[in-house]
């Protein structure tokens, strides 16, 4: 087998800082394979940096206003069919219901579905974290009641599709030394690994893996401690 990459300054399809791998297998005709780069080194620190000093700016002014403003507001019970809706003891299920068969459905094509061919990738990481972003900036916590892991992992502890009421499992307090942002960060330093380590992105078994991950830990949280540790911190 003989594999060989040629540089170039242009691609084929005319655009800049793209690789061109050409792939010559025996018994085969020559695949040509375009790889895109990424962003360049100084973008990628400048924009960390950026955010870094934004953070901090953000923050400090936040604490030298200490006076929390008004800001507008609308109520979303003032229509009377949804306020009717929420009231509803099935709602919880009615609401996450599309949420939790979407998961199966990823997790199902990841595992027995075809590796090369398959919906999982697709769904979760430019589908799923696209909508994501657009429904916590929209909804805010509203986002929760749609959340496929708090809503599995809420049926495993109440032990029902209808009732929220926890029957299984413990109530012991987060740990203290716990209760900050330095969880969330290590979560997502072994989120970012695992998603350029292990190519999770283009890989339906590792994107189901992860899926099945994420779920455990919300449920065994959701067992073991309290008030939805898994979500609050």
């Amino acid at each position: 087998m003989r594999i060989f990459a040629q540089s170039s300054g242009l691609s084929l399809e005319g655009m800049p800082g793209t690789r061109t791998l050409e792939v010559c297998l025996p018994g085969s005709d020559e695949t040509v394979i375009h790889v895109m780069e990424g962003i360049p080194t100084w973008m990628g620190v400048a924009g960390l940096a950026a955010i870094i000093v934004l953070s901090h700016l953000l923050i400090n002014a936040k604490s030298e206003i200490g006076v929390k403003k008004d800001y507008w507001k609308f109520n979303l019970f003032r229509f009377r069919p949804l306020a009717s809706l929420v009231r509803l003891p099935y709602f919880p299920l009615i609401a996450q219901s599309v949420s939790i068969i979407t998961f199966f459905l990823v997790v199902s094509a990841g595992l027995w579905g075809n590796q090369k061919v398959n919906i999982g990738p697709a769904i979760t990481w430019t589908w799923w974290w696209i909508l994501l972003i657009f429904l916590i900036l929209g909804a805010g916590k509203a986002f929760c009641s749609i959340c496929p892991w708090e809503g599995i992992s809420s049926m495993v502890t109440s032990l029902s599709f209808k009732s929220r009421i926890k029957k299984l499992g413990f109530e012991y307090p987060w740990p203290k030394w716990a209760r900050n942002i330095f969880p969330a960060i290590v979560f997502f330093i072994a989120l970012t690994w695992f998603e350029l380590g292990w190519d999770a992105t283009r890989s339906p078994m590792m994107t189901s893996i992860l899926a099945v991950t994420m779920l455990s830990l919300a449920a065994l949280s959701a067992i073991f401690f309290e008030k939805r540790a898994f979500c609050r911190y």
